[in-house]
């Protein structure tokens, strides 16, 4: 019985042990799109435009 009581222990343990770590991921992941700083335009920053070629796929 004890066998039991001490698998037991190890999973409650893995489980606080796994939701721990999960709280302190989302945390951080919150807390570092805080700190991200998009301009309005966002567009790459100063480079220059391309052409660009479009296929019609109903015609293929």
């Amino acid at each position: 019985m004890s066998k039991a009581t001490e698998q037991n222990d190890k999973l409650k343990r893995a489980i606080i042990i796994s939701v721990a770590l999960h709280i302190i991921l989302i945390a951080l992941l919150i807390w570092s799109s805080f700190d991200e700083h998009l301009d309005a335009s966002a567009g790459g920053g100063g480079g220059s435009s391309i052409d660009a070629v479009m296929v019609d796929p109903g015609r293929w």
